[in-house]
């Protein structure tokens, strides 16, 4: 049995053109408000949208990241924060990874993790830093598998343990 070799991606080929930021919010409830609770998980969700313009080489990938905070029990603690952010890359050699002809152009799915992985990537510093000085302190969205991201779903959650991630921290 032959294995299908996938194709090597040559990262300095892909040139972010524009990052914006579209939606940025973070919620409170008044239960939240009056008596705040630091959140010991917090569970995220991520959507992506893809939208290809293959005769410029170019790609805009729109990510939609939801997330909240909950108790040690796993119940919200009424802290929420929604991200739209989108992502327009040129791909210099876009043409290596695509298959068919239009109307029915394929994607290779070693791209698409790719810039998916990426745009996930950026937007982990960009989340960060507009969180400091938030009920949520600086949150780190987790590393996730862009592959099985690609995956098709509605959506794709994470939960992130901050009791598993402070036994990582060196004291």
């Amino acid at each position: 049995m032959s294995k299908t070799k996938l194709p090597i991606i040559d990262p300095e080929k892909i040139h972010f053109l524009n990052i914006q930021l579209n939606k940025g919010s973070i919620d409170s409830s008044d239960s939240f408000i009056a008596k705040p609770l630091k959140p010991t998980r917090i569970n995220f969700t991520f959507r992506h949208i893809f939208h290809f313009q293959f005769n410029e080489k170019r790609c805009l990938v729109r990510l939609q990241i939801h997330f909240f905070g909950l108790d040690n029990g796993g119940k919200p603690v009424g802290l929420s924060a929604t991200y739209h952010l989108d992502f327009l890359l040129l791909l210099e050699n876009m043409e290596h990874y695509l298959a068919g002809k239009e109307p029915d152009i394929r994607v290779s799915k070693i791209l698409g993790a790719t810039l998916l992985g990426l745009c996930i990537s950026t937007a982990r510093g960009i989340i960060l830093e507009r969180t400091f000085g938030t009920p949520f302190q600086g949150t780190i969205l987790p590393v996730v598998d862009p592959m099985k991201l690609l995956t098709p779903s509605e959506n794709h959650e994470v939960l992130w343990d901050a009791a598993e991630s402070d036994k990582m921290v060196p004291s």
